[in-house]
């Protein structure tokens, strides 16, 4: 799942270019959380 995600993030880099830094900081900080509760 995380995988699509990441491939769908590249995908949404390359089509919408300026909305994508919003989305990957939100990516990241969700990617973090998931990090942080997998422990």
């Amino acid at each position: 799942m995380c995988v699509l995600n990441l491939s769908l993030n590249v995908m949404n880099h390359y089509h919408f270019q300026p909305h994508t830094h919003t989305h990957t900081h939100n990516h990241q900080q969700v990617k973090f959380n998931n990090l942080s509760t997998a422990r």
